[in-house]
């Protein structure tokens, strides 16, 4: 019996020196594995370390997957677009059947974005000419790169040259810009400069110098086109006096009632230098129009469609049998004389077409307009555009901590009636929410990395496409109080000329219009004020972007 209980007890202990040394393969397993990461532009160089080929083997995961990318201990990968993504490594040691996953967060740039390209805005004074300015922009178009240029003076008046001179006709402050859009490598990106300029060398003593004193006058029966000459200056102001009735505008069209002589005169005043000059003529209107109504009861007009031949149209106006009506055909945005044509589309959509009946004894018309509906082609070339669609979010909790995982995301930069989403949040290559909708309010329960991703599909084209960001949750009271901090609130709303954010710290700022298409993109120090007095006014959206990743999305009214 006593021989039994000893052989035991050295069973046993054998056993627990095999279950440590287990352990301890498990372990030294755990701690001397792992991966490295080089990037070149989208490229990027993935090596693991520490595995023992003749036990172990590994597979790649690139974010949500489930499926590996490479089962290679070194190998390159080549990212879509530029972006964060979550890279896992995952080791199977089939010796000891003990696995274990590495995960990191990888950043990858795109080298050939056109981003990158510094932008500058150069602005000289010309002093030979009071109020002259040379406008410089860069870059400037390369074999490499296509640059255009929109400037705006701040004075109401535009120019698409590259390097433009222009002269300002009055004192004032003024803010030119100049928006910059660069195309390289099949990319196209745009950036707006601006800055404020003083112009403070006009007179009031200087004498006008009138290039040009003449009226241009023409005429059909009794309608008459009076022009002014055009100057180039927003001091110039006109002003018609015409059978002792006043026009201020540049182009006046008068129709007389009688057959009489009339007295016209044009006064041209520049309000800068504060000088005028009037000259004036006398005009003879011997003509009238027949005033006889016409009667278009029995007009009308319509089309038929070809049903063999797909797109293939005949359009044809009533025919009336009276040598003095004339009949013309609207299309494709022109007018073209004749009563029948035909047309063959290439494409499904809505197109307008119209038919003018005039009658040119008595001077009388009159135009009706139809739509023709064009179904038939199955277009299954178009793509979606998937470009401007990208995720925002931001906190909704207050001071308290237990409200500080409480979230509000939403897929910005596609307003398209035809679209659908839903979104999920991956955890630890787990699901834990899917839903369908475009906002979805969402409190995770622990810190941590979270992937969140839109799933958004067109039903008019017939597309979809996955867009996913990684976001990092990490509460606390410290924590919590530095998001707050960073919060903005921009005042006011509707604005009309300069919009405040009350930042606490600077950021990265975009405003777009709601198509989606980038406005103005600059970086702003603490308490930043932007001028938005030279925008459109429209409806606007403002994303703010801290130097933590945080994203606000604002919507603003530009009166």
């Amino acid at each position: 019996m006593s021989n039994l209980l000893d052989h035991l007890h050295k069973m046993q202990k054998k056993a627990l020196f095999i279950f440590a040394l287990f352990i301890t393969i498990q372990t030294q397993a755990q701690i001397r594995s792992g991966y490295e990461h080089k990037n070149n532009c989208l490229k990027t160089e993935l090596k693991a370390f520490g595995i023992d080929s003749t036990c172990e083997t590994v597979a790649w995961f690139i974010d949500s997957s489930t499926t590996p990318v490479s089962k290679l201990i070194h190998f390159t990968h080549s990212f879509p677009k530029a972006g964060t993504y979550t890279v896992c490594l995952s080791v199977y040691n089939f010796c000891t059947r003990f696995d274990t996953m590495y995960c990191k967060s990888i950043k990858v740039e795109d080298c050939n974005s056109c981003d990158s390209i510094e932008t500058k805005l150069k602005i000289t004074k010309d002093s030979s000419v009071c109020g002259k300015y040379q406008f410089d922009a860069y870059p400037k178009n390369s074999n490499t790169l296509k640059v255009t240029y929109s400037w705006t003076f701040g004075d109401g008046n535009k120019s698409d040259n590259d390097d433009p001179l222009y002269t300002y006709s009055k004192n004032g402050i003024y803010r030119p810009c100049v928006t910059i859009t660069a195309t390289k490598n099949g990319k196209t990106c745009s950036k707006t400069l601006c800055e404020t300029l003083e112009v403070k060398c006009h007179t009031t003593n200087s004498k006008c110098q009138w290039k040009e004193k003449n009226m241009y006058i023409e005429h059909q029966c009794n309608t008459w086109v009076f022009n002014a000459p055009e100057y180039e200056d927003s001091c110039m102001n006109y002003k018609w006096t015409i059978n002792g009735k006043s026009y201020n505008d540049r182009k006046v069209t008068v129709s007389f009632e009688k057959k009489d002589s009339f007295d016209v005169c044009l006064e041209l005043k520049s309000l800068c230098w504060n000088c005028d000059t009037l000259m004036c003529t006398t005009i003879h209107n011997d003509c009238l129009p027949n005033t006889k109504k016409c009667t278009w009861e029995n007009v009308g007009i319509g089309h038929s469609v070809n049903k063999d031949i797909c797109g293939k149209v005949i359009f044809e106006a009533n025919y009336i049998r009276d040598t003095c009506v004339k009949t013309e055909y609207y299309f494709d945005g022109k007018w073209h004389a004749g009563r029948i044509f035909d047309h063959r589309f290439t494409s499904n959509g809505r197109y307008k077409y119209g038919f003018r009946y005039k009658n040119t004894c008595t001077g009388c018309d009159t135009t009706l307009y139809k739509w023709v509906e064009i179904g038939c082609f199955q277009d299954s070339s178009k793509k979606c555009d998937w470009s401007r669609m990208e995720i925002g979010y931001h906190n909704l909790g207050d001071k308290t901590e237990e409200n500080c995982r409480k979230y509000l995301f939403q897929a910005n930069g596609l307003d398209d009636s035809c679209m659908i989403y839903k979104m999920k949040i991956v955890h630890d290559n787990t699901n834990i929410y899917l839903e369908s909708g475009k906002s979805h309010s969402y409190t995770f329960e622990n810190d941590g990395y979270y992937n969140v991703c839109f799933w958004a599909k067109n039903e008019c084209l017939n597309c979809d496409t996955w867009v996913c960001k990684t976001v990092y949750i990490k509460c606390g009271t410290a924590s919590n109080k530095n998001f707050l901090k960073n919060k903005i609130a921009p005042s006011p709303n509707p604005v009309n000329n300069v919009l405040t954010l009350h930042n606490e710290e600077p950021l990265e700022i975009e405003i777009r219009n709601t198509f989606g298409q980038l406005i103005v993109t600059q970086n702003v120090d603490k308490k930043a004020e932007i001028d938005v007095r030279n925008l459109p006014q429209q409806t606007y959206i403002l994303q703010a972007k801290d130097s933590k990743g945080y994203l606000f999305t604002y919507r603003f009214l530009k009166e």
